[in-house]
């Protein structure tokens, strides 16, 4: 089994939707799966004012690459500027990046990260 079952994003804000040249501000999860069978996640939310939030049931196939939209994820409301961290569990290995587009001002930031993992 390649990859780690526990993963963690300690910085997670999420930007308004403001709309660029070409992009629009958003954050997503890019997960990678290079083992032969599914894995099945439970992300966990914490926030600064409020208990922990918990989202299952994403799938990613096996031997594939999922793009998770934090902005597009059902079950979950995220606010826009709102601090709060992430822990991702897998029931097989896996590997995650962290990404941030903000286009809030012209000269826009992109922002990549790899997770930290158990």
């Amino acid at each position: 089994m390649a990859g780690k079952k526990i993963w963690w994003i300690p910085d997670g804000d999420l930007p308004e939707p403001i709309e660029g040249d070409r992009f629009i501000s958003h954050e997503s999860l890019m997960v990678l799966n290079p083992n032969d069978q599914p894995a099945e996640l439970v992300l966990t939310f914490y926030w600064t004012d409020r208990a922990p939030d918990l989202l299952s049931g994403i799938v990613v196939d096996p031997e594939r690459v999922r793009c998770i939209r934090i902005d597009q994820l059902d079950g979950i409301d995220v606010p826009y500027r709102t601090q709060y961290a992430l822990k991702i569990e897998s029931d097989t290995g896996i590997f995650v990046q962290y990404g941030r587009l903000d286009t809030a001002q012209p000269n826009f930031a992109i922002e990549g990260i790899m997770g930290i993992s158990e």
